[in-house]
């Protein structure tokens, strides 16, 4: 989440970016840092790395956290 609270401000200098962009820069820049270690810890922490890719695209598309999940799941 940390990193997902540091590259916010840098997309709010850059109104014009595309959300395919937006996705780019999530898999390049924070996933990464999600799957560091997952070797390690299984399938356990799956849950909570699925809630964090849902968090920042319901953050990148501006809806409500209460909004469906269903919807952001396809790409």
């Amino acid at each position: 989440m940390k990193a997902i609270y540091k590259v916010k401000p840098n997309l709010l200098n850059f109104p014009g970016t595309t959300v395919q962009h937006k996705l780019d820069l999530f898999d390049k820049l924070i996933l990464p840092i999600l799957n560091y270690g997952l070797e390690v810890w299984g399938l356990n922490a799956s849950t909570k790395l699925e809630g964090i890719h849902i968090h920042f695209r319901k953050n990148r598309f501006r809806v409500l956290i209460q909004t469906q999940t269903v919807l952001f799941m396809v790409n």
